[in-house]
């Protein structure tokens, strides 16, 4: 029966890491029609952040949790808000209106190895042979990507300042991720996910008034309705994540950048026609080796 009940758990989880790992590639697809379609990347990080905060207090209501505000919760949520949220995603979709879906996919989903490469320097880890050698399989990858953009013509070569700048993204992803495993002990994830989203949304507000890029999402049309889909889909996903955490742990969790490595070039080339060269491939396959490389796998559960 324990077995049963195990293999019934590990279908769960896997199920629903799939699940996620697709939802999350889609938001590269949303990003890139949404930001080359009038949406500006600080009006659409504004409204998506501010979409998925509302939902999550929802959320948090029908769970019935309490949102904590002590001084030490509120410096909490804005320094992740501004580090794991607002900074990233803008970041990511100034980037969605001039790189291909499926190569900023692969870029942003690099984060594991960052996440490695931070903790070693803050030495919150051990240095590990085979896990420095995912690092320099990630950054191979990487290269891989760049090599391609200065090999083939004059307008892919314009995407290699974007490439460089994507880079930030999974950097600030990967410095939250140790943030959070230091300081988040005790603290309930679907609460933290909340108090980041509002903090992010507060922090945008000005940058998004202030610089007059802010969208209403007033009519009926196919830009309009992806917006609203990936608010719907983000929101969905930071549920499932706190389901899949709590079913399998972090190691785990882990895996979705792989998954979203191999579907968000597919998906490109499906809904973009965006080409998959030999170079990509190489850069998926390195990149998805430096990631199983760097997980620690001793350490799941």
């Amino acid at each position: 029966m324990r077995y049963i009940a195990n293999m019934k758990t590990n279908l769960r989880a896997f199920l629903l890491l799939t699940i996620l790992g697709l939802m999350w590639s889609f938001s590269f697809i949303i990003a890139r029609f949404v930001t080359t379609h009038g949406v500006s990347p600080v009006g659409y990080s504004f409204l998506h952040t501010l979409g998925a905060a509302i939902l999550m207090l929802i959320a948090l209501w029908m769970f019935k949790e309490k949102l904590p505000c002590s001084g030490k919760h509120l410096s909490f949520y804005f320094f992740c808000g501004l580090i794991g949220v607002a900074l990233p995603n803008t970041n990511k979709y100034f980037a969605a209106q001039h790189l291909p879906a499926g190569l900023l996919g692969v870029i942003i989903n690099s984060s594991p190895l960052w996440t490695y490469a931070l903790a070693l320097s803050f030495k919150s880890e051990n240095f590990s042979w085979k896990r420095f050698g995912g690092i320099l399989c990630g950054v191979a990858g990487i290269l891989s990507l760049i090599l391609e953009k200065t090999h083939i013509g004059p307008y892919a070569a314009s995407e290699l300042p974007w490439i460089l700048a994507s880079l930030l993204s999974p950097c600030c992803f990967a410095l939250t991720a140790i943030y959070i495993a230091k300081q988040a002990k005790g603290m309930s994830p679907l609460a933290l996910i909340c108090g980041m989203l509002i903090a992010a949304t507060l922090m945008l507000t000005p940058l998004t008034f202030g610089t007059h890029n802010f969208y209403f999402p007033h009519q009926l049309n196919l830009v309009n309705g992806a917006i609203f889909l990936e608010i719907i889909l983000a929101s969905l996903g930071y549920i499932i994540l706190f389901k899949l955490l709590h079913l399998a742990g972090p190691v785990y969790f882990s895996l979705v950048d792989g998954i979203i490595v191999i579907t968000a070039p597919l998906l490109g080339a499906l809904f973009f026609s965006e080409p998959l060269s030999y170079w990509m491939l190489a850069s998926v396959v390195l990149i998805l080796s430096a990631i199983a490389l760097v997980t620690p796998w001793q350490r799941s559960h």
